[in-house]
Formats: C-alpha cells, sequence, structure tokens
C-alpha cells in the first residue's frame, strides 16, 4: 500500500495455492488495505503509523499472540502505552474489524497455506520489526485481547421479586449520587474512593446475568462480562496478567466488569501449596485482592456457590445480593414475558388465564431460565410436527416433561453415592485445571528446552557466515565450530554451501533477547580471530551483525571491531571486548 502513515508487508506467499483458496486470499487483502485506508490518524494521538504484516508457513518467535484458531494468530508489537482517548477510540473500532476479518477468514485443508501469522506493528517499519527483539516488546495488548459490548438486556426485561429490586436499586443510588455522598458530604475524608462492588449469589438461572447487563443500560455503561476460562485457558498460566488487562480494559472504557461464576476468581487461597499450579491459582487470586483495592470503576460478581469464597474478598464487597427462585407472579411475568407475541396459535387466541395459571403452577420450582427453556422445547415440538401453530397442549407438556426431568434427576443423585454433589464437582473442575497447569507449565519447560536448542543451531549457523564471510573457510574456524556444537551436545552438520544455511534475516529475528545477542557476538567473534586474522571482510560482517541485532551505536560497535583486530593481531584479551558489550 502506498501510504507514508500505513505499511501492509506480505511475506512469503506459497507460488502454489488452490483457486478457492487464492479467491478468499484476495478477498482478505483487499478487504485489509480497504480496512489500514480507512483508519484515521490524529495529531499528536500517540498514533504515528501502522502496519500490518502478513507471514506465511512460518514459526515466528513471539510472544502471547492471540490465537483464532491452530493455524491463525496475530501478534502486536508497539503499541504506545500514550495514546489519546479519541485515537484510543479510532484504534479499537480498527482492532474490531480486523478480529472480524481474522475469525472468518478460512484455511482450507491441503491449499498451499498451513499457516498464517499476522503482525500488527504501530510507530514502525518492517525492517525495524525484523531487527527488534520483538519477545522482549512487552505491547499492552499481547496478552489477551477483551472487548467490551453493549448490555444485552434492560430493567423492564428482568423479572425478580420486589423487594430484590429496590435492594438493587439503592445499591445503584452509590453510583449515581457518588459526587453527593463522597465529595459533598464529605465520606471521602473516610473512604478515598467508593467501593462499587457487588455481588450477586443464588441458584442458577435466576437472573443474576440478566441483572449484570440492565444494571450496565441503567448506567448507560458498556459491560465486559467474563469468566474463569476467558482469563486462564487463552494462555494458560498468565491468568493473573490477563486479569491486570481486563481490569485496565474496563478502566479504559469505562465498562462494568461482570465475573460469571465469581467463586472461581475468590475462592480460598491454597494453603499448602505443592506445585506451580497452586502457585498460580494463587497468584490469580492476590492479583484479583490487589485489583479491587484499587479500581475505581464498577464490579459486579456472580456466583451458585458463595460459601466457596475467601472471606478476605467479602469484606471488599460493598452489598452481597440473593437471588431466589421465582414466586407465582414472577412465574407468571416471565411466561407471558418469554412466549413471542409473534407465535401463532391454533385459535388465532393468546393462553386464557386459567391455563397460564396452570402452567404457573407446574412450573413451581422452576428457574427463569428452566422455564425459558421449557418454552424454546414446546415451540420445538410444534415444529417437529410439521405444525405452523402450537396447542396450550404444547407447554403444558414440556413442562410436566421438565418436572419429570427434575424429579428423575433428584432422585439419581440420592440413590448414586458416587454422584458429586455441586461443591464437590467444583473442586473436581478445580483438579482439572490444576492438571492442565502441570501439564501447560511442563509443555513450557519442554518448549524452552526446544528454543535453546534452536538457538544454539542458530549461533553455529552464524558463525559459518561469519567463517565464510572472506569467502575462505580456515581449519581453525571449522575446529572451533565442531568444538562448540560438541560442547553443546547437539547434532550439527557444519557446511560451506549458504544455501544449505538458514537464511541471515531469520537468524536476526531468532536471536531475540540481549543474553543471546551478547553471547552471538562473543561467538562470531572467537570465530572471526580464531585464524589469527581479522579481514575487512570479516569486520563488515561484525558491525552488520551488530546492526541488525541493534547492539550499540557507531561507536560501540567501532571499538568491537578494534578489539577484535586488536585480538587477531596482538593477542588482546577477550574480556576487555565482551566488558563493552556486557
Amino acid at each position: 500500500m502506498r501510504n507514508e502513515k500505513i505499511e501492509l508487508k506480505i511475506i512469503d506467499l506459497p507460488s502454489k495455492i488452490s483457486e478457492q483458496q487464492e479467491r478468499i486470499h484476495k478477498d482478505l487483502i483487499s478487504q485489509l488495505e480497504k480496512l489500514m485506508s480507512s483508519y484515521e490518524f490524529i495529531l499528536n494521538a500517540g498514533v504515528i503509523r501502522i502496519g500490518v504484516a502478513l507471514v506465511y508457513n512460518k514459526n515466528l518467535s513471539i510472544n502471547n499472540p492471540i490465537i483464532y484458531d491452530k493455524k491463525i494468530s496475530l501478534s502486536i508489537v508497539g503499541f504506545p502505552k500514550n495514546i489519546s482517548e479519541k485515537q484510543d477510540i479510532k484504534n479499537s473500532v480498527f482492532r474490531a474489524d480486523l478480529d472480524f476479518l481474522l475469525k472468518n477468514y478460512k484455511i482450507l485443508p491441503d491449499n498451499g497455506i498451513e499457516k498464517l501469522s499476522v503482525l500488527l506493528y504501530y510507530n514502525r517499519t518492517w525492517d525495524e520489526i525484523k531487527l527488534l527483539e520483538v519477545n522482549d516488546d512487552k505491547n499492552e495488548e499481547g496478552l489477551a485481547f477483551f472487548a467490551p459490548t453493549v448490555p444485552k438486556f434492560r430493567s423492564e426485561q428482568v423479572v425478580i421479586n420486589e423487594d430484590l429490586k429496590e435492594e438493587i436499586q439503592r445499591a445503584l443510588i452509590l453510583l449515581k449520587k457518588k459526587s453527593l455522598i463522597y465529595e459533598d458530604w464529605g465520606f471521602n475524608q473516610i473512604d478515598p474512593e467508593p467501593k462499587a462492588i457487588i455481588n450477586f449469589y443464588g441458584p442458577p438461572g435466576t437472573g443474576k446475568t440478566m441483572t449484570a447487563h440492565a444494571i450496565a443500560s441503567e448506567l448507560e455503561c458498556q459491560i465486559l462480562a467474563l469468566n474463569y476460562a476467558d482469563i486462564e485457558s487463552k494462555f494458560v498460566g498468565d491468568a493473573p496478567k490477563n486479569l491486570v488487562r481486563a481490569f485496565e480494559t474496563a478502566s479504559k472504557d469505562k465498562a462494568l466488569l461482570f465475573f460469571d461464576e465469581a467463586d472461581s476468581f475468590l475462592g480460598k487461597r491454597i494453603i499448602n501449596v505443592s506445585s506451580s499450579s497452586d502457585q498460580a491459582v494463587n497468584s490469580l487470586r492476590s492479583q484479583m485482592l490487589i485489583l479491587l483495592e484499587n479500581f475505581e470503576g464498577i464490579v459486579v460478581f456472580a456466583t451458585n456457590l458463595i460459601t466457596n469464597y475467601d472471606r478476605a474478598f467479602e469484606s471488599r464487597i460493598f452489598k452481597h445480593i440473593k437471588f431466589e427462585l421465582p414466586d407465582a407472579d414472577n412465574r407468571t411475568k416471565i411466561i407471558l414475558q418469554t412466549i413471542p407475541q409473534k407465535v401463532p396459535f391454533e385459535n388465532g387466541d393468546s393462553l386464557s388465564e386459567e391455563q397460564v395459571s396452570s402452567l404457573v403452577e407446574l412450573s413451581d420450582g422452576f428457574s427463569g431460565r428452566e422455564i425459558k427453556n421449557a418454552i424454546l422445547d414446546a415451540l420445538t415440538h410444534a415444529v417437529a410436527d410439521s405444525r405452523h401453530y402450537v396447542h396450550f397442549s404444547d407447554f403444558k407438556e414440556a413442562f410436566e416433561r421438565l418436572k419429570a426431568t427434575q424429579e428423575k434427576l433428584k432422585n439419581d443423585y440420592a440413590k448414586d453415592t458416587t454422584s458429586v454433589k455441586s461443591n464437590e464437582r467444583k473442586q473436581a473442575l478445580e483438579a482439572k485445571i490444576k492438571q492442565q497447569l502441570d501439564e501447560q507449565n511442563q509443555g513450557k519447560k519442554d518448549n524452552m528446552e526446544n528454543s535453546q536448542v534452536n538457538f544454539l543451531r542458530s549461533l553455529l549457523d552464524l558463525a559459518c557466515y561469519a567463517a565464510l564471510s572472506d569467502g575462505v573457510f580456515h581449519k581453525e574456524e571449522q575446529d572451533v565450530i565442531q568444538k562448540t556444537a560438541k560442547a553443546f551436545e547437539i547434532e550439527y552438520e557444519m557446511s560451506d554451501d549458504l544455501s544449505r544455511l538458514t537464511p541471515l534475516e531469520e537468524l536476526y529475528i531468532n536471536i531475540n533477547t540481549k543474553d543471546e545477542k551478547t553471547k552471538a557476538v562473543d561467538f562470531v567473534f572467537h570465530i572471526i580471530v580464531s585464524n589469527g586474522h581479522c579481514t575487512p571482510e570479516e569486520q563488515d560482517f561484525m558491525r552488520k551483525l551488530c546492526k541488525n541485532l541493534c547492539i550499540g551505536d557507531d561507536e560501540f560497535v567501532s571499538q568491537i571491531v578494534s578489539g577484535m583486530i586488536d585480538y587477531a593481531e596482538k593477542g588482546r584479551e577477550w574480556n576487555y571486548i565482551k566488558s563493552l558489550i556486557t
């Protein structure tokens, strides 16, 4: 794309791809170009330029990619920390549209494209990205991407008992009249900031989630709804960081933060820590305590198992509000509200009062969600019978089926001594999560070992390039490489054929951290001086290596090269040069 502020790079698109995949891919490129051209840069707002790189069939060494499926991922590099609110809104819309494109892009089987890695980078060019240690670039969106949404429900859609409504409204007064209570009446001298934290607890299906959305609607804000899986499963082991990201997103967008299945976050911390997974669970809960203490926004928790809460969390919650199963009056409202007006009845009329009363009686003990499911079941049965209308009997039989199912489950639980109670099921789930964490940690350890081997191979390839930079592969240089491979305890086939080595540009990307760069310069230094000579070509290779790895300025690099010449010609100690790098 030709725009001084926009850059779209296509890296190694396979030459042979199926016609169908090519059509899909051309559409992606077209939509990407259109999307990037529409991005609005605001003067002095933090974003100077923006680029997207599509990288095909390569394993990129990038931290915390956002995974759309096993074959498509996105990483963000260099997202500015200081960005204006208006530019941030523009960028959020851009990110949402980009996410939509990537989620809908299809990689077809056996089509030539095996994977697609997308790099989104800010305020840099692609050449800079290739040379930067992107692994250490802690961009703020490099963990998990959370996006608040418009609330799904309004207050008038939620059917709950009147006393519960009043209790919720009293809790909302603090949020609506914060300035009066804290500033005008001076309560900020007692408590610097109001803790706008509300906890909903009670049986499942009683309206806790709907009420959280309704509160966001009443406060005219968005809602960021999360559960344990949203925080943990994106990048297992990084849950505390993802939790911080969620709070930061809610704070930035002034969104209500809603945690479902909150006992997973607010549960009792593990006393006898026996594994890294135990430590991870405790870290997550400790992080939640810290974030709640400092968060100035609105948080709503919802749980079916309040007895699992740690007492440390209970004292930080402003209001605990209990949700009950709906009484007869509320079941009546839910039934009438849940049957759509468009539903056609055989005689053209809706349900009579007597019929509704019958359903209300049948639904005694049902939650609002169960009533909704029973009504959906009734409509489904009517369609299954190839009818374009419904009978009262459809609803009656659906309610009776649900009633019978509940009774059967109740009896089965009573008979089955091996059945797990709800609290035990939660413990079993936590045990499973811990097991997954242990397996993931082992996987991380294995990945680290594989990463180390890959780095060492990259180092040896780089040494071959250095040795051959003057056109001659000296015996002394070969000896150093062979001895180093043996010391590394890895199999390595040394070659003077550059086409058999990893491309230099890829080696620069693989060498990421400061420690790896130091080792690379150290090793290349030894290779070049091993035969007692330091040719101009070898000096140029060292200069290019330092530049491509972003090691020091020109004066610094000159010191490295001078030291290399001194070592080769005068036997000067390498420790002097090594001290310059470290």
